[in-house]
């Protein structure tokens, strides 16, 4: 797989970090772009989960967070989610290395 920096709008982007401020367990969020045989791209959201209280439970929620990032209406299109928690962990390095891909970190 070969990733590329996202070219989404600095104006965009701000308005999809406030978006994964109210995603529940969210932890980090990374957005590149992952050129595709035919030499076209389809946009991928990467994250990461923390511990949050869900349900009564303090666990790394992934599908909660999935669900509120599937619900976001600012993210470019087309676009896959790699939940990296559940799967494919090994592409952070590969996917931090890209320019700009963090765009989403809690504090």
């Amino acid at each position: 797989d070969t990733f590329v920096p996202h070219d989404v709008p600095e104006a965009t982007l701000k308005d999809i970090q406030k978006e994964c401020n109210k995603v529940r367990g969210l932890s980090e969020a990374y957005l590149f772009r992952k050129v595709t045989e035919d030499s076209g791209h389809i946009y991928v959201l990467a994250f990461l989960t923390g511990y949050s209280w869900y349900a009564g439970r303090n666990d790394k929620h992934v599908s909660v967070a999935w669900a509120d990032l599937s619900d976001m209406t600012t993210l470019p299109a087309p676009l896959g989610f790699i939940a990296l928690d559940l799967h494919h962990i090994e592409l952070l390095p590969k996917i931090k290395a890209v320019s700009g891909s963090l765009i989403y970190k809690r504090n």
